[in-house]
């Protein structure tokens, strides 16, 4: 056909693998911790469409990319307002620490090229799907009666269901500058993990989980779409792609959210990987 001998879209596929290994077996809801997450590697993949977008790979942008990233610790954080700007916090609202160089989160930054985009278009850089599984499988046995469990039950739990991803095309994020307007769930299926973290946590521990929390609402279903999507665009990370954009980068944060009633001892020993998938789309054509 015709139509495909023009320009191509790029729809890149970026995947994320990582591990977790927990090592204790007395925390609750989250305050889940010591348990190590190691990404292992983010790769990519392109499709044609109708303009193009490529990835930086090494040196040299193309169809596919691969970046090593190993000896995260991820445990459980939240986000929560300072002086209304949003911050990362730890289980008693102090602001996540990264003065040792340690972080609780996976961050990495992905880099794209734009070509053939006419001087009257405009367009967004979209993740529109994504994939999300736990690798490993685990369980906790619960200590009391509580938050929907029984004392002795085994409980079963998927790790991906309190995963967050954060984004900003600005700059790398930092735990005072992450928004919780630009964090997504990638996945809000929450079917697979047993009981309510937050009740459980309470009633063994007899202290509150801490308050006052962002909730985050937007995100991805089970089968790896925005719900309601009809045109499966998903979300907007990057807006305002113009025929001089040319280069650019977007920052990622994986975290894991303690303030999600799912965030459970049993997701402590899961490994898990995840996979992006973006695209260009037409936002404005001037006549």
């Amino acid at each position: 056909m015709k139509k495909s001998l023009r320009r191509k879209l790029i729809m890149s596929a970026v995947a994320v693998g990582a591990a977790a290994v927990g090592t204790t077996a007395s925390t609750y809801a989250w305050f889940v911790s010591n348990n190590t997450v190691t990404a292992s590697e983010i790769n990519g993949s392109v499709v044609e469409s109708n303009a193009n977008l490529f990835i930086l790979n090494g040196e040299n942008y193309g169809q596919s990319t691969n970046l090593n990233i190993s000896g995260t610790k991820l445990s459980p954080i939240a986000i929560k307002k300072n002086s209304e700007v949003d911050n990362f916090v730890t289980s008693d609202g102090t602001v996540v620490s990264v003065s040792d160089g340690n972080t609780p989160y996976v961050s990495f930054e992905l880099k794209f090229k734009t070509t053939g985009i006419k001087e009257n278009e405009s367009y967004s850089l979209n993740i529109s799907s994504v994939t999300a599984s736990a690798t490993t499988q685990s369980t906790y046995t619960a200590v009391a009666t509580a938050g929907g469990l029984t004392k002795g039950q085994q409980v079963k739990g998927n790790v991906t269901e309190s995963l967050i991803l954060s984004y900003s095309a600005d700059a790398a994020i930092t735990p005072t500058t992450v928004k919780a307007s630009q964090s997504l769930n990638l996945n809000t299926d929450s079917s697979e993990t047993q009981g309510n973290a937050k009740e459980y946590y309470k009633a063994v521990t007899g202290n509150d989980v801490l308050s006052g929390c962002e909730t985050i609402t937007e995100g991805f279903g089970a089968d790896g779409y925005k719900a309601l999507d009809t045109n499966k665009d998903g979300y907007a990370v990057k807006s305002n792609i113009l025929s001089n954009t040319d280069e650019f980068s977007v920052y990622f944060v994986v975290w894991l959210n303690g303030d999600d009633e799912k965030c459970f001892d049993a997701i402590a020993s899961q490994a898990w990987k995840l996979s992006l998938n973006f695209k260009l789309v037409k936002t404005t054509t001037s006549k």
